[in-house]
């Protein structure tokens, strides 16, 4: 019986041993890959490079990152971090330290293009890269892709609201969201949800006017007066607004109508009455001629594909 606890004692102490020599040895080889990724860099990037990265933590950086990754998918999944950085920039390093498995799962996920304008974007702002994937995860290397230079801008404002309409804008409207995104991030959250939806049903007309009208977004009764005209805005209708921003129009009438009212304005006098009649008169006979050139043209246009039908029937 003492001999089996023994025995069992034995294996536990050298199950332990073998497990610390091989973290060690792990160790060891990460300190040693670090080393080797940082040097690296350096010749390929040259003084630039190596004062990039010596603002994102240097080889202290490279290690934390490299054994990060080491521990969650062992050597492997180091090597290919290691190799990431070397063909991207040190940028990837910190964007990737929290979360390596994730970062490169993520990354790989997208185009070679998407990839190329992610690695700009990290090495262009890597610690506000390093926050916003770790806040985000794959959104913010989404948008940055998508959007490049301001994608970033608006999820920093914005967060999982910007990155969420982000996703329905074209560059050019990124860039006007980005313009809007301080005041916006300032209005209360219930309110700018619903602006924010608003912004991804149809981003054009309602930035365009957001833009056209700044005060909307200064005052909180601006903000609600422009959620109270949301079903008239998202229906395509302008508005417009007082001082203090409130919406006090929302209604502008269509070309047909505006001529209609047009019409019956000027119909109020009879001389104004006789004029419209003769410029309805005018255009009626304008229609008229051109359908008959219209009708006449179409004709020409079947007796030559009759011509030609019988040429190759000979």
């Amino acid at each position: 019986m003492k001999t089996s606890k023994f025995s069992l004692l034995i294996i536990i102490i050298a199950f332990a041993f073998c497990s610390l020599i091989g973290v060690n040895a792990q160790e060891a080889w990460v300190a040693e890959s670090a080393s080797k990724l940082v040097a690296a860099l350096i010749q390929k990037g040259g003084q630039q490079e190596a004062d990039e990265l010596a603002k994102i933590g240097g080889e202290a950086l490279a290690n934390e990152a490299l054994e990060n990754a080491a521990r969650e998918g062992g050597t492997a999944l180091a090597q290919r971090l290691a190799n990431l950085t070397l063909e991207n920039g040190a940028g990837i390093l910190k964007v990737a330290a929290g979360s390596p498995s994730q970062f490169i799962s993520a990354f790989d996920e997208l185009t070679p293009t998407a990839q190329k304008a992610v690695a700009q974007a990290i090495n262009r702002e890597p610690d506000l890269m390093a926050r916003l994937f770790s806040d985000f995860g794959k959104d913010a290397l989404t948008a940055a892709a998508q959007h490049p230079g301001v994608g970033t801008k608006v999820m920093q404002e914005l967060g999982q609201e910007g990155a969420d309409t982000l996703r329905n804008v074209t560059t050019d409207q990124a860039i006007q969201l980005c313009r809007l995104a301080p005041q916006l991030a300032k209005v209360e959250e219930t309110q700018r949800k619903t602006i924010m939806e608003m912004i991804g049903q149809a981003p054009g007309h309602v930035l365009d006017l957001l833009e056209s009208h700044p005060k909307v977004l200064l005052t909180g009764a601006g903000v609600a007066s422009f959620i109270a005209a949301k079903e008239q805005i998202l229906g395509g209708y302008d508005i417009a607004t007082d001082e203090n921003g409130n919406v006090i129009e929302v209604y502008k009438p269509g070309f047909i109508q505006r001529m209609w009212e047009f019409s019956s304005d000027k119909f109020k006098t009879p001389l104004s009455g006789l004029i419209g009649v003769l410029v309805l008169i005018i255009l009626l006979w304008g229609c008229i001629k051109l359908w008959a050139i219209f009708r006449i043209e179409r004709s020409k246009v079947h007796m030559k594909e009759s011509e030609l039908i019988h040429t190759k029937g000979k």
